[in-house]
């Protein structure tokens, strides 16, 4: 991993910003410019830009901003030490096996922390065959028109949901298809930026069929590869650091991501009464 930053997070004061993530949330101040500051996170590192500062000379390319209002994702490997350490947060369990822990930080975001889902791999190859099911049965009855709704100001309409659930599960199969075919190889994945995908592949605008065929063909080809390979969700890839990562984890998080992006559709149903 860098450690450039590859995230800037802009902020209102940075002052203030600097000491709710270093001595708030226990974030390590790397290097403190003027305007300004690196720090070191649990997810890797991101830079706290304050106002009216160009970000991209202290980032490793391609970096990316921070959204107002956007949800700060930190990872977390034990989710009760956080929360304790943090009792103004609130703890968020999921019918689907997510935990996460939401506060809000100065600047107008939400800083959550994740942890593993505790999901079986059985229970989460379950939910991820059900996905695809799950994401058609959110959409019915749905006009282009309603497509574009929100479930907020500032949020992603049903559209780009939809289109962003299908970039995750493209971008997570050959990974996945690596550790079932070659187990235990080196895999070095490719993270990209929602933001600037659902920018760059026009996503407010693109009908949502193809991607919700795409998204079914992705899910039942590698259901389909688990249930023939023995073992298959046991097999893993590794990364430059010599990390395991399972099938059955990948498995877990993507379906996870995706029953999470189906509940939204869903709350934007409720919100606008649809």
């Amino acid at each position: 991993m860098s450690s450039r930053p590859t995230r800037a997070i802009p902020v209102r004061d940075l002052e203030e910003s600097v000491r709710f993530y270093t001595e708030r949330l226990g974030f390590r101040l790397v290097a403190r410019h003027p305007d300004a500051a690196h720090l070191e996170t649990p997810s890797g590192h991101v830079l706290l830009a304050g106002p009216a500062v160009d970000p991209a000379p202290y980032l490793a390319p391609p970096g990316t901003r921070a959204r107002p209002g956007a949800v700060l994702y930190f990872f977390t490997p034990d989710i009760e030490a956080t929360a304790r350490r943090l009792p103004e947060a609130v703890l968020v369990r999921t019918d689907w096996g997510e935990r996460k822990l939401e506060l809000p930080d100065p600047n107008g975001y939400t800083v959550s922390f994740w942890t593993e889902n505790d999901l079986t791999p059985e229970e989460a190859l379950a939910l991820f065959r059900s996905a695809p099911d799950r994401l058609e049965a959110a959409l019915a009855g749905l006009t282009e028109a309603q497509l574009d709704l929100a479930r907020a100001p500032g949020k992603w309409s049903i559209r780009q949901i939809v289109h962003h659930m299908t970039d995750s599960a493209v971008g997570a199969i050959a990974g996945l298809r690596y550790a079932i075919a070659e187990p235990g190889r080196l895999y070095r994945p490719n993270p990209y930026s929602p933001d600037t995908w659902d920018e760059g592949l026009h996503s407010h605008r693109r009908p949502v069929g193809p991607s919700v065929a795409l998204f079914r063909a992705v899910h039942e080809h590698l259901v389909q590869l688990i249930e023939y390979v023995p073992g298959a969700l046991q097999r893993y890839t590794v990364n430059e650091a010599g990390a395991r990562m399972p099938v059955g984890r990948m498995v877990g998080m993507l379906a996870c991501h995706a029953a999470g992006h189906v509940e939204q559709i869903r709350e934007t149903r409720r919100v606008h009464g649809i």
